[in-house]
């Protein structure tokens, strides 16, 4: 594991070298405007994959998270 994580280094490191350069030109607004949509776009996608989503009806997973559900009626008029 370790050896095949060595032989794919430079490989790692020209990857992370375009995710800064294109957060450089996304921060610094060089890009173009339909470019930083796409990417900003492909960034968020990326971001909400795999992300555990919890419902009213899973309490044991809100209080686990230190959420307390409560319920409030809502008020008449």
């Amino acid at each position: 594991m370790v050896r095949r994580y060595a032989e794919r280094m430079p490989q790692l490191q020209a990857q992370e070298a375009l995710r800064l350069s294109a957060a450089m030109a996304l921060g610094s607004g060089t890009m173009k405007k339909g470019a930083a949509q796409s990417l900003r776009s492909e960034w968020m996608k990326a971001a909400r994959e795999g992300r555990e989503r919890v419902t009213e009806k899973e309490p044991q997973k809100l209080a686990a998270m230190g959420i307390r559900l409560q319920k409030v009626r809502p008020k008449n008029g």
